[in-house]
């Protein structure tokens, strides 16, 4: 509702919705919201569709509640169109023939995930937006020829924001400093204070440096850490503040013997799957900690478990898990994403998936993605672009 007000008040040009087809409640909502008519439904659309404007299509059950932002952000005027494939699902003969109308008229495309073969009926097709990095689920076969696809990576300044949070906390240890005081409620001698350590002269090791690992080197260099990392194609310098980029078997084990802290920072691929296993944390220091805002499978679940609950390394923080999230729910018992009791352990910090999610990289990632629209229309190549149809491009992703 906020994002909806601000909008209003910020006097944005309207979003011009293609009123073909039925949509979800929760998109005639927005659009009711926004001061529009929903499309379908039989409403006298404010703005029709319009055949001179390209169309942005929206495909996903998270779409409606940031189309706003989308609005807000665009620079010029498109026919924009909420879709969600599990609640709007045709019916009829009719329907599908206006869905498959709908699809061969999209120039943009904004989605987490589409099929196949909804995709290769986009013919038109100029833009694939994925609002996330991940995109191992694409196949880069179904990609139209001409279309530009492109990732976002708005995520990675809250994510290395957490991450350092996680390394301070562990370090200074503030809540149990908090706690302490608060049940004690006397000033003692400063000789029989708890000490903490320092951040300052500890190394920390990034596997897959990326977009997140570059924004958490910046931040670790000013705390005066000293950063190695890891990646799987050599490049020909290493960039600032790195002391060391390595590649291969042999350049992970030697990240792993030397730092103090150890980011996992990689996409989900076969490539990346386990890519640390028990032999992995046993090359560990004992007092490390582990901090995973990668994939989840990245690391060999039942090793890390082990090695934790044995205290064979410090500890852990775990932001990625074993188990997508829609898994989870469908249990019928609440249970965590994982098959072991990571959260019974006292050295080990976790949370759900979160360390990217903030009010200001939502306002960032709209931003970036209307911008790659407004570029893909004349041509250009976005900042994230990933592919030219099925010719990818070397990009900046922590893997490659």
């Amino acid at each position: 509702k906020e994002r909806l007000r601000a909008w209003r008040v910020r006097r944005c040009p309207p979003p011009h919705f293609a009123a073909a087809l039925r949509p979800s409640p929760r998109a005639r909502g927005v659009a009711r919201a926004l001061g529009y008519a929903a499309m379908g439904q039989g409403a006298s659309a404010s703005h029709a569709y319009d055949a001179r404007r390209p169309l942005l299509l929206l495909w996903g059950p998270a779409a409606a509640e940031e189309v706003a932002l989308l609005s807000s952000f665009l620079q010029s005027e498109w026919n924009l169109q909420l879709w969600d494939p599990e609640a709007d699902e045709p019916e009829n003969e009719q329907e599908r023939a206006q869905l498959e109308q709908l699809l061969q008229r999209v120039t943009v495309l904004v989605t987490r995930r589409v099929e196949p073969r909804v995709l290769q009926k986009m013919t038109q097709l100029k833009l694939l937006q994925m609002p996330l990095s991940s995109h191992e689920w694409l196949d880069w076969q179904s990609v139209p020829p001409q279309c530009m696809v492109c990732n976002s990576h708005c995520m990675s300044i809250p994510v290395a924001e957490y991450v350092m949070a996680a390394v301070l906390s562990w370090e200074v240890r503030l809540h149990e400093m908090d706690a302490k005081f608060r049940k004690q409620r006397v000033l003692k001698d400063l000789a029989l204070v708890t000490k903490h350590g320092e951040v300052h002269g500890k190394t920390l090791g990034i596997v897959g440096y990326g977009h997140v690992g570059e924004q958490v080197a910046l931040r670790a260099s000013a705390f005066g850490m000293r950063i190695v990392a890891l990646v799987r194609t050599p490049r020909g310098s290493v960039p600032p503040p790195l002391e060391w980029l390595g590649t291969g078997e042999d350049a992970l084990v030697k990240l792993l013997e030397v730092s103090d802290y150890v980011l996992v920072s990689l996409p989900m691929s076969r490539q990346t799957k386990e890519l640390i296993g028990a032999r992995h944390l046993a090359k560990m220091k004992p007092s490390a900690v582990l901090i995973n805002v990668g994939a989840g499978a990245a690391i060999h679940e039942a090793a890390l478990y082990d090695a934790l609950k044995r205290k064979r390394i410090g500890g852990a923080v775990l932001d990625s898990w074993w188990e997508a999230a829609d898994a989870a729910q469908e249990s019928e018992e609440p249970r965590m994403p994982s098959q072991f009791a990571f959260h019974k352990l006292d050295n080990c910090i976790i949370s759900q998936n979160s360390a990217g999610w903030t009010e200001e990289h939502l306002e960032r990632r709209w931003k970036v993605h209307s911008l790659a629209a407004s570029r893909s229309t004349s041509g250009h190549w976005a900042e994230d672009a990933l592919a030219q149809g099925r010719h990818r491009r070397r990009c900046r992703c922590c893997w490659r």
